[in-house]
């Protein structure tokens, strides 16, 4: 649809950066941007001080609100939708405690599952995590298979962050990590020490990083960081389980909850038409300063732009351009400039895209150099990548904030990109540099106090001096250890043993773990659909934009304790009272010396946690302050772009640098799709112009729990709800994507849909005729997959004979075709399907959900609706939004299949199928096909009725290049794809016939010794017109070319008599090396003959099944004579079949996509001008051939040539062919 955007505003005027660039090597020049700052703190000082609740929950939820399950069901008020609201602060604290329960609401429901179950296994819900750890070795010596462990931790710039190790032995199959959303960055966790299973504890932790090799290690590792510094835990022996939530994504939704908090305390722009719904909508304040602008940019003649370059565009709009803008658009672009809450509704083909991107260009021609930057959010990567891709023909001056872009393009301009290419260093007064410092100091004290956990000193057990240092024992017990250690002999000397291995002698036992690996044989988890969605998200989690997000920087630190003892449950009870009796630790009775140290492992470890807590708030608090000083770093880089692009997620997640840079303009794309919150949250205090681009009739926002979308409406964005009660809105009319047949179709949600001129009189789709839109309609039953997903096997075999049809019969190349349905479970049969046939390997196949489709198209589209069952079900296919992408996609095909009998009673598909059921009738239980080639139609009623279907039945009258007739059917595809299986007859040097097919290497029938010795040494073999060299004028008769007779079962091609004349002007243009050697090594070069009258072979290096038709085309050749006429023409029929399907290409759009591999294309010159390329290349300027056609008249050619074909070089060019200068 926006396909030609680029070449509408390619000669845009380029912006230039402004400001200074300091050459302070230490500091910017720059006025520092105090703002951010001065955001930060006062979000927290209103959450101090407010007596509101909703106001004062933090930001990762806490122990209580997880664990409180069992109590009664959360109170909500519900998403108002055609009322307004008494006031902005009702309206923002229940959109935050909607969003804040879809949020929490899937981890609080998998650890009351997992506390009701605690053996269970995961499912669709929960993924469960044993042997979690904070140990590198990891283990008890008795265990149960619950456990997970911390093994060590990162300093990092953004927080601190422990890696835990862990077993996935619940999932029951191997985890396909690479496409796995799986503890992605950001998701969020639950710990609970193994014996206590969520009845009391339940720590909170964020997952903070994933490396892809780490989590496929046995055992698997992350980074996590901890909530809350009061839940951080730092004992390597200590076992937990974790639980995840296998849905919702907590990263995306805190930084939104955290701005609705922070609008509480803010001036709310635009609320009298968000809260409290006025329609009566004023112009931006900025332009009621400034309403006269330069408005040529939205036109296309000189004239016109000439006449719009100053224009009161309140007072004085000027009317719609010629051949640039239709008239809905030109009202939406109106609608857009001139009023403070623009609302654009664009049905799907509309042009919405080239709509927002003139407005842009109009606003970014009439920014003054001191504005601030426009703002342009989309709720997906990829939206957004479209729309800054078409902003950077006109304008280059922009920043991409987030590292999740996949143009290559806009990967130029992230935010990443632009601090290396800059390199601005922080202004003067920045936090950046005292908290680095305050990092670096406090993450060296830290370590100080976990020292003795740390690998290098934990091998070996609690010494004397940590535990004295620690106030665990008295300065008397450390010394009554160490001096009674020293009266004992080490068994094996130079070695000393450390007293407190001495004092416990047998007591101690190494703490070792095993994971074992998991061996679930080949069966792997399901690769989630939605991994690229949560990828995207993920990347958002990374602070600096850094492109290896998934790895942490920082100092890091393995901690371990080796070592335990075994104690009874009384001798530890006892082990206090034995401490505090003997203030000499050898009286202690060996028996009882375990618990006592037991004792001192328990108590060393809490008090190094608890000076390890009592440092980890500060930690976290220079961690924000070094967030602080890296934004206000960026702020430089930032103010001095005129567009600033991010995610929606990424609006909220920036907001205190954002909301600095005091933005007026902010545009958001598929608006509606996206939830109200994060709509909210773009309304920083500085703005005046807010832009909603969308279609509230495609997909909405997705919500993770099911009850939020039906109940309370959380679903619904702030474009719908405004749309609904009446807030002005301009809606495009016109279409340029669907053919009207296809369009037709959408008439019952969209009613006043009209065709553009270019959707008319569009091509047919090859092999259908004149049926562009077909409903098959069959009865076949419906299943369900392990993963609880619908899935219709028969169906699924129709469409994948449907697609085979039209790329194995040459009408179609894969990428043309888009296969969607509605659930995973048939997308992942159909896609299997499909890798199963041969000719697919290593093709793109394009097989989507439909909620993964939206704002894509192709050109041809199958439509596996999936739902056939008893119960009359249909499912998601009764949600309209999500059939109204499902039948807008396709440009010039679109085939539906499903049970249209069952779906005729929901009253939207009973209205669509009547559609289509009329003039003409597109509904039927039997698809219609028409071959390209005849015109025959056929009719397919079963899956198997697809089988070997490439055309109609007729057999193809067509020759293979090598002279056989086509054992085929009737196809479209060129004959080079053709194998031919008919037994080669030809005499090899041995004197044996070859024993392979036509299209193999020759090979000796008998595998007799004579073939090899003579393959292996050419010069053995006698000298004849073959090996030799030879002249036609020392042999009139053409005794010489006896030798030249084809030895297949059939005349000779082409050849009409025995006309030498050609041959008696010059010598024969080479010796041919003897095809028997050639054919022994696949791609091997042939070997020289030794007679030193040989030239080069004239065939060069030849693919084994061309050596026969090689030979055969040199004897027509040296007889004058070409393939006949008849073969001619078939040769010009399979040219016509090329170009017809070029042609189609071309139709389809995928013009750039060549329809088969570059090698397998052939020049189609006939057998004459190839001779005559051999022939020029060995000396020759003019050629001449005379020939009898197959009706008995005489021909005559003359063809002259290329000069440079005489060197040998790479493969010539159509044009180098030598060209016909005369024919008689």
């Amino acid at each position: 649809m926006n396909e030609h955007l680029a070449e509408r505003f390619a000669r845009g005027r380029r912006a230039q950066p402004r400001g200074n660039t300091s050459s302070d090597p230490n500091h910017s020049k720059e006025a520092l941007n105090r703002d951010i700052r001065a955001y930060v703190a006062a979000a927290k000082v209103a959450a101090a001080a407010t007596a509101k609740p909703w106001l004062a929950k933090p930001e990762i939820p806490t122990t209580e609100e997880i664990l409180d399950n069992e109590e009664e069901p959360v109170q909500l008020l519900e998403n108002r939708l055609d009322r307004p609201w008494p006031n902005r602060k009702k309206y923002l604290e229940t959109h935050y405690e909607l969003l804040r329960e879809d949020a929490i609401s899937p981890l609080r429901d998998a650890v009351l599952q997992f506390k009701n179950t605690p053996d269970m296994g995961d499912d669709n819900q929960v993924a469960i995590y044993d042997k979690v750890t904070i140990a590198s070795l990891a283990l008890y010596c008795s265990i149960t298979r619950d456990q997970v462990y911390i093994s060590g931790f990162t300093f990092a710039p953004q927080g601190l962050a422990a890696q835990i190790q862990f077993s996935t032995a619940r999932a029951g199959k191997s985890i396909a990590w690479e496409y796995s959303k799986r503890l992605i960055c950001g998701s969020m966790v639950a710990l609970t020490p193994s014996k206590d299973n969520f009845r009391k504890k339940c720590i909170i932790a964020i997952v903070a990083a994933r490396p892809l090799d780490n989590v496929k290690a046995t055992p698997s590792q992350i980074d996590i960081y901890f909530a809350r510094p009061e839940e951080i835990e730092i004992d390597p022996q200590q076992e937990f389980i974790m639980i995840e939530a296998r849905s919702g994504f907590y990263e995306g939704t805190r930084y939104t909850l955290k701005a609705l908090q922070k609008l509480h305390q803010e001036r709310f722009p635009l609320a009298e038409h968000i809260c409290t719904l006025k329609t009566d909508l004023h112009p931006p304040q900025y332009l009621e300063k400034r309403p006269s602008i330069d408005l040529a940019s939205a036109f296309s003649t000189a004239d016109q732009k000439q006449a719009t370059k100053k224009v009161n565009i309140l007072n004085n709009w000027p009317a719609a351009p010629q051949n640039a803008l239709d008239e809905s658009q030109w009202a939406a672009l109106r609608q857009m400039l001139t009023t403070s809450l623009s609302i654009v509704q664009g049905p799907p083909g509309t042009g919405k895209t080239h709509v927002s991107v003139v407005g842009l260009r109009v606003l970014l021609e009439n920014k003054a150099p001191d504005d601030p930057p426009i703002i342009v959010t989309a709720q997906t990567n990829h939206a957004l990548d479209q729309i800054l891709r078409h902003i950077s023909n006109f304008d280059d001056n922009y920043i991409r904030l987030g590292c999740r872009s996949k143009n290559a393009e806009v990967k130029k301009h992230t935010l990443y990109e632009a601090r290396k290419k800059n390199n601005v260093p922080p202004p003067l007064g920045s936090l950046f540099g005292r908290a680095m410092k305050g990092q670096s100091d406090l993450a060296r004290a830290m370590l100080e106090i976990i020292a003795p956990l740390v690998r290098d000193g934990a091998a070996h057990p609690l010494a004397a001096d940590v535990l004295r240092d620690l106030g665990i024992i008295t300065s008397v017990q450390a010394e009554s250890l160490i001096a009674g250690a020293s009266q004992w002999v080490s068994s094996s000397p130079g070695q000393a043993q450390d007293p407190m291995s001495i004092w416990l002698d047998k007591q101690l036992v190494p703490f070792e773990v095993s994971y074992e690996q998991n061996m679930f044989g080949f069966e792997e988890e399901e690769k989630d659909e939605e991994y690229e969605q949560l990828k995207e998200l993920e990347a958002e989690h990374s602070v600096d934009d850094d492109e290896d997000f998934e790895i942490l920087r920082g100092p890091f630190r393995t901690i371990e304790d080796s070592f335990t003892c075994r104690v009874t449950p009384s001798q530890r009870a006892g082990a206090e009272a034995q401490l505090a009796k003997h203030s000499n630790l050898w009286d202690i009775p060996e028996r009882a010396r375990g618990g006592v140290y037991r004792l001192f492992q328990d108590r060393a470890k809490a008090a190094m946690l608890k000076r390890f807590r009592e440092l980890a708030p500060r930690y976290a608090q220079v961690s924000q302050d070094l967030q602080i000083g890296k934004w206000e770093r960026d702020a430089v880089l930032l103010q001095k772009s005129n567009v600033i692009g991010m995610t929606t997620t990424g609006f909220s997640k920036y907001r205190p640098l954002v909301a600095s840079l005091k933005p007026r303009i902010v545009l958001i794309e598929e608006a509606a799709e996206v939830l109200e919150g994060p709509v909210t949250a773009v309304c920083v205090e500085s703005l005046e112009h807010l832009i909603l681009v969308g279609d509230h009739q495609q997909l909405q926002g997705h919500c993770n729990v099911q009850e939020l979308e039906e109940v309370f409406h959380l679903n619904i964005s702030m474009f719908e709800r405004l749309v609904r009660n009446n807030v002005p809105f301009r809606t495009l009319t016109r279409q340029r994507r669907m053919d009207p047949e296809i369009r037709r179709a959408l008439a019952p949600i969209y009613h006043n849909l009209e065709d553009h001129p270019s959707v008319l009189d569009r091509p047919p789709v090859p092999g259908m005729g004149d049926v562009r839109s077909f409903f098959f309609d069959h009865n076949w039953s419906e299943g369900n997959d392990s993963m609880l997903s619908k899935y219709n096997e028969q169906e699924a075999d129709f469409v994948v004979g449907f697609f085979c049809y039209l790329v194995r019969g040459g009408l179609v190349p894969p990428h043309g075709i888009t296969v969607l349905t509605f659930y995973n479970g048939q997308r992942k049969l159909i896609l299997k399907q499909l890798k199963k046939q041969p000719f697919l390997a290593g093709q793109y196949l394009s097989v989507n959900t439909v909620d993964s489709y939206q704002g894509e198209e192709n050109a041809i589209v199958l439509l596996s609706l999936v739902r056939s069952n008893e119960q009359g079900k249909i499912g998601f296919l009764e949600v309209a939004n999500r059939v109204c992408v499902a039948m807008s996609r396709a440009r010039l095909g679109f085939y539906i299949f499903g049970n249209a009998t069952q779906l005729s009673r929901d009253h939207l598909w009973n209205q669509i199928i009547s559609i289509m059921s009329q003039n003409p009738n597109r509904v039927g239980g039997r698809f219609p096909i028409q071959c390209v080639n005849h015109n025959r139609k056929s009719e397919i009623q079963y899956p198997q009725d697809w089988d070997g279907r490439l055309g109609c039945s007729q057999k193809c009258v067509d020759l293979l290049d090598c002279g056989h007739k086509c054992p085929l059917t009737c196809h479209s595809f060129p004959h080079q794809l053709v194998v031919c299986k008919v037994k080669c007859k030809r005499t090899l040097i041995c004197g044996h016939p070859c024993g392979m097919e036509c299209s193999q290497e020759c090979s000796c029938k008998l595998n007799c010794a004579d073939f090899a010795r003579l393959s292996e040494n050419p010069d053995l073999i006698p000298q004849s017109p073959l090996t030799g060299s030879y002249n036609a004028s020392k042999d009139p008769e053409g005794n010489g070319l006896s030798d030249l007779k084809d030895d297949h079962d059939r005349v000779p091609i082409g050849v009409r008599g025995n006309n030498t004349t050609e041959i008696n002007q010059g010598s024969r243009p080479g010796p041919m090396t003897p095809l028997a050697s050639r054919s022994m090594t696949r791609g091997s070069q042939p070997a020289a003959s030794s007679s030193s009258s040989t030239t080069s072979d004239p065939f060069g290096r030849m693919s084994p099944e061309k050596q026969l038709q090689s030979r055969t085309d040199w004897g027509a050749f040296a007889n004058g004579g070409v393939r006949n006429d008849d073969l001619l023409r078939d040769e010009g029929a399979m040219r016509q079949k090329q170009r017809l399907m070029e042609q189609n290409l071309d139709l389809l759009g995928l013009h750039n996509n060549p329809l088969e591999d570059p090698q397998v294309r052939k020049d189609n010159t006939g057998t004459v001008q190839k001779e005559t390329q051999r022939a020029l290349k060995n000396g020759r300027v003019r050629h001449d051939h005379e020939y009898v056609m197959s009706n008995g008249q005489p021909q005559r050619e003359v063809y002259e040539g290329v000069e440079n074909m005489r060197s040998g070089g790479p493969a010539k060019k159509l044009s180098e062919v030598p060209r016909l200068i005369e024919i008689d």
